[in-house]
């Protein structure tokens, strides 16, 4: 079991340096597989978030995407709110979807979550109130919004939206 681990912080430790390389196929594949790893690849959290501001949209994507893989915690939340603004609509929907694994301890990403809800994507607006759904009662502030979104035209956005308010509603009372 140890020699385990061991090839494991080794692997770890590898692809952490592919961050780096020059060829955005290497970090790519780097991102995703750190992503994979999941928890075990706690470590790559640090280099994780600078690859959220990776020139490559693909990359930031994936960074955002690992980052919440590997394990809901908070310390992320503000890169995460970051990439939630980014002018690429595949970052800002892996962002909105991290956010979602962290749930509740996203909490401080409920506002920019709730400008999400009117981004010009479909998918990042729905991303986003399944987002604060999982966020729970502390994204209450939230509520006027997505009644808004149960009106938007993509079926995706406004079932998300009737989800996020029922869990918003729900959670607390359980």
């Amino acid at each position: 079991m140890k020699r385990e681990g061991k090839s494991l912080d080794k692997a770890v430790t590898e692809l952490i340096a592919a961050l780096k390389d020059r060829d955005w196929v290497v970090r790519g594949h780097a991102v995703r597989a750190l992503g994979q790893m999941g928890p075990a690849a706690k470590e790559a959290m640090p280099a994780l978030l600078a690859a959220l501001k990776d020139r490559d949209a693909g990359i930031r994507s994936a960074a955002a995407e690992a980052l919440g893989e590997i394990g809901p915690t908070k310390e992320v939340v503000p890169d995460l709110i970051a990439a939630l603004k980014d002018q690429d609509a595949y970052v800002s929907d892996s962002a909105a979807w991290a956010l979602d694994k962290i749930g509740p301890e996203a909490k401080e990403a409920a506002p920019a979550l709730i400008a999400a809800l009117k981004d010009q994507d479909a998918h990042v607006r729905g991303v986003a109130a399944w987002a604060l759904g999982y966020i729970g009662p502390d994204a209450k502030e939230a509520a006027p919004a997505l009644l808004a979104a149960l009106k938007d035209q993509n079926t995706y956005v406004h079932r998300s939206a009737a989800n996020a308010l029922r869990k918003i509603q729900a959670i607390g009372k359980t």
